[in-house]
């Protein structure tokens, strides 16, 4: 099934963390606080890897902030789009 195969996916990737720095387009990092399918933790040192990222935490949100927030996920995106945060 889908969700025993998200639950291995960690252990069969290799980690790219060596790459992130290399990578210097802009990025955006969105992640609710209380995700509970990647660790909300990690997304900060994501943040720290990638030389011009911006990360923003969605308060009461999960995995998914597209979602459980379309409105404020899509003001954050348009924002960054524009050079406004």
């Amino acid at each position: 099934s889908a969700a025993i195969a998200l639950t291995t996916l960690p252990r069969t990737l290799r980690s790219l963390s060596q790459e992130l720095p290399s990578l210097e387009k802009r990025t955006l990092v969105i992640w609710g606080r209380h995700d509970r399918t990647l660790s909300p933790l990690s997304f900060p040192d994501l943040v720290r890897l990638l030389p011009n990222a911006r990360g923003i935490t969605i308060d009461d949100c999960g995995h998914v902030p597209h979602q459980c927030h379309a409105a404020a996920f899509n003001q954050m995106v348009f924002g960054f789009l524009a050079n406004e945060i």
